[in-house]
């Protein structure tokens, strides 16, 4: 009998092993962890969303190549949507909660721009002109989006309610990607190809 004590105490450990690693993702969650989206996949840009939850969008490669939207919810509840048609040319630039609610996210290689419900109801535009290349995306005061074209050196200010841009010019030389909403009621983008950052102010001056 003695024999069997630690075979006993083996299987209980393995018995309990299941709930002790359900324990440990849940205090995961609360704690602050590693959330695994699986093989493949790579997250490109994060915004903050609805109810305190993290939106996240990147791109899939091998048999399910193209683009992906999700969010994690303050819980540590994991939801993903696939992104049609993006097969063909993956990548994600950026990703921003709009003023209606909606998360926005630019898609350069398929120069379209898309947005997601809550939801996770999807719809795209594509630009009006080839090779815009969206990047970068914030939204700001007025209920507008601004939006980054580094593929013909602009920006444009973008209105979700009427679907509406309005595009203002850079210099040949300027390929304005990331963009962000700066404490001066301007917005600051980043010129990739030099040390440089672009200024432009909520009226379009640049």
């Amino acid at each position: 009998m003695r024999r069997l004590v630690p075979i006993v105490i083996v299987l209980a450990l393995a018995a309990l092993a299941p709930l002790a690693a359900a324990a440990a993702a849940e205090r995961g969650a609360e704690e602050g962890g590693l959330f695994s989206l699986g093989e493949g996949k790579t997250v490109e840009a994060l915004a903050d969303g609805h109810e305190g939850a993290l939106w996240f969008a990147g791109s899939s490669e091998g048999a399910e190549a193209g683009n992906f939207v999700g969010k994690i919810s303050s819980g540590g509840k994991v939801t993903e949507w696939p992104l049609p048609e993006t097969s063909g040319a993956p990548g994600v630039g950026g990703l921003a909660r709009g003023p209606e609610g909606n998360m926005w996210l630019t898609e350069p290689s398929l120069n379209e721009i898309a947005w997601v419900t809550p939801t996770g109801k999807r719809e795209w535009l594509v630009l009006p002109t080839a090779g815009s290349r969206p990047t970068g995306i914030v939204a700001s005061p007025g209920g507008f989006l601004w939006v980054t074209m580094e593929g013909t050196n602009r920006v444009a200010q973008f209105e979700p309610a009427s679907a509406s841009a309005e595009e203002f010019g850079f210099s040949r030389a300027s390929r304005p990607t990331a963009i962000a909403f700066g404490s001066d009621s301007a917005l600051w983008a980043v010129q990739s190809e030099s040390a440089t950052l672009l200024r432009v102010s909520l009226e379009g001056e640049l």
